[in-house]
């Protein structure tokens, strides 16, 4: 790996840190399925038999994605997202910190409480 590859990377390490950190809980919880694919994490969390929702987080972007899908049909019903760039000097890592903390409060509380649509992809 070259010095300038081995600082990029270095540098994602850090900022992706507290995401990381927050996948890595998730990933042990039996109600949130976990897909690694290419550019981004795939959250998903059954809603009974008709509906999934599901969370697209990716590796090195300050944004995600949440919609809810009929199961059966693969028909979205709803759809929202958030990103983190752009509308103040906030710092990077406290950013990441935000993401990983409202990524977190979602899956949990669509895990938990029962799907009422639409929903509201951030709480305070």
């Amino acid at each position: 790996m070259s010095l300038t590859r081995h600082r990029v990377s270095s540098k994602l390490g850090k900022r992706m840190s507290a995401i990381h950190s927050m996948i890595d809980n998730l990933k042990h919880r039996p109600d949130v399925g976990l897909l690694k694919q290419k550019e981004s994490w795939l959250l998903s969390i059954s809603k009974g038999s008709k509906y999934i929702c599901e969370v697209t987080v990716p590796f090195e972007v300050l944004e995600w994605f949440a919609s809810v899908k009929e199961k059966k049909e693969k028909k979205e019903v709803w759809s929202d997202w958030m990103d983190y760039h752009g509308y103040d000097d906030t710092q990077e890592k406290k950013l990441n910190e935000s993401m990983a903390e409202d990524i977190f409060r979602f899956v949990d509380r669509v895990s938990k409480e029962p799907l009422i649509l639409p929903l509201n992809i951030y709480e305070k």
